[in-house]
């Protein structure tokens, strides 16, 4: 993913309401960690902070294929595709 997060970090992250945040002005995402995990560099005192993925389609016309490597445009397809199959699990990613 575009985030220069570590593998732990990416494989924490919730989609729960609070946790994942799609915003409608400038079409990023916002991510954040479930709830006790602690980053190999987080001190236990500090609280994770939410990170933000921007989009490419501020910068990409309808008719260029860089828009395919928007990684908001993937994390949007990856979330209808997994839908079916999530069941109760509040990962992001589902190994």
């Amino acid at each position: 993913m575009a985030s220069s997060k570590r593998r732990s970090e990416i494989h924490a992250l919730s989609i729960e309401e609070s946790h994942l945040r799609f915003a409608s002005s400038d079409g990023s995402v916002t991510l954040l960690c479930q709830p006790g995990f602690l980053a190999k560099n987080q001190l236990p005192s500090m609280a994770s902070k939410p990170f933000k993925v921007p989009s490419l389609s501020r910068t990409c016309g309808n008719e260029d294929e860089d828009r395919l490597l928007c990684p908001v445009r993937s994390l949007k397809f990856y979330l209808s595709r997994v839908k079916s199959i999530r069941g109760f699990r509040k990962r992001l990613f589902i190994p």
